[in-house]
């Protein structure tokens, strides 16, 4: 499994929002709290970030633990963002430990990041999934993960008109009629932040949580603050500064729930 954690709100530090909290994903590399499967996430980070709203995505990614990254560190101490999404990753044996294969994925204004895996990926049923992907969207996978032909097939949703967060449903469903999988994931344009749970879960903290307002969610709580909520499983979240609304994913007869 993996960590994530994504911010939307005033412009703060990535290093206020990642290395200071007592419980932040820096401290998850080693010492995370609620995951369910695994007991670190040595095996690789990324972080992607805006400068200003309605920027280009940024985004540093590498193979090797957050904590132990000299680079992420300079980073941190000088990068203030309005919006960001970061990742560290347990690998799913045998998927290699890469740069390539290290969340956030990025396209266009979108960045994404994936927390479990897709049932039998590598024994066979990465091949029908990886067919229902459009020849534009495969022939821009870079790595060997689950996690990015995913990525690929919300994208084919949004290229179809989808709304986001549709488009993450939509994703889910065609996965779910080859097979099983954990599917929570993350997926942001800088102005809003669209999360679903499906087998892993996640927190949020809205406004009152965060001392100059914003939104966090996240894989788990960075901090002790009681106002941090946890998201029940099989729902959507959709999420600004000014609002967050939670609804049930829709179940849409898919084969394999």
């Amino acid at each position: 499994m993996c960590r994530l954690f994504s911010y939307l709100g005033p412009p703060r530090s990535l290093g206020a929002l990642l290395v200071d909290p007592a419980h932040g994903l820096r401290s998850q590399v080693r010492r995370p709290r609620r995951q369910a499967v695994g007991h670190d996430n040595p095996d690789g980070f990324g972080v992607g970030w805006y400068d200003r709203p309605g920027d280009p995505a940024r985004r540093l990614r590498r193979d090797r633990a957050l904590d132990l990254d000299a680079d992420f560190d300079r980073l941190a101490e000088s990068t203030v963002a309005p919006a960001m999404l970061a990742a560290i990753r347990n690998a799913t044996p045998p998927l290699p430990v890469a740069e390539v294969n290290s969340a956030p994925f990025r396209a266009g204004p979108w960045l994404f990041a994936h927390n479990g895996s897709i049932e039998g990926f590598t024994e066979g049923v990465g091949l029908p999934l990886r067919a229902k992907v459009s020849v534009a969207r495969a022939a821009a996978i870079e790595g060997d993960t689950d996690s990015e032909v995913f990525w690929a097939l919300v994208l084919d949703a949004i290229d179809a008109g989808q709304d986001p967060a549709d488009a993450l449903v939509g994703a889910i469903d065609t996965i779910e009629t080859v097979t099983r999988g954990r599917l929570t994931c993350v997926l942001t344009d800088g102005s809003a932040l669209y999360a679903a749970t499906r087998g892993n879960g996640l927190w949020t903290l809205h406004n009152a949580g965060l001392a100059a307002g914003g939104v966090i969610v996240a894989s788990e709580p960075s901090d002790d603050d009681p106002a941090w909520s946890e998201v029940p499983d099989d729902h959507l979240v959709v999420a600004t500064p000014a609002q967050l609304t939670l609804s049930p994913i829709p179940t849409r007869g898919a084969t394999f729930r």
